[in-house]
């Protein structure tokens, strides 16, 4: 009789001990999860910020070229009406 109370307590502990097992398993399981979903959110949070930055950069590249197209020939005024007409002086009368 003594051995069959030694072997069930025997038998409890193991019991015992797998679940306790069971529980840790599931506990490092979920910590990987959440690390996983934090990982995704930070990933997503970067990707977000990266776009962002993007149009920041595409906006300014656009505003930049607005401002250069000033500068391109075809954007120049022709000679003929750069200057008034009131302000065009013949070469007859410059002497």
């Amino acid at each position: 009789e003594a051995e069959l109370r030694a072997q069930e307590q025997l038998e409890e502990g193991k019991i015992h001990q797998e679940e306790e097992e069971e529980k840790d398993e599931d506990k490092e399981e979920e910590e990987e999860e959440e690390k996983l979903e934090e990982e995704k959110e930070e990933d997503k949070e970067e990707e977000e910020e990266e776009k962002l930055e993007e149009e920041k950069e595409e906006e300014e590249e656009y505003d930049t070229q607005g401002d250069l197209s000033a500068l391109e020939p075809s954007s120049w005024p022709t000679e003929r009406n750069s200057i008034p007409e009131r302000a065009q002086v013949s070469p007859k009368n410059l002497t």
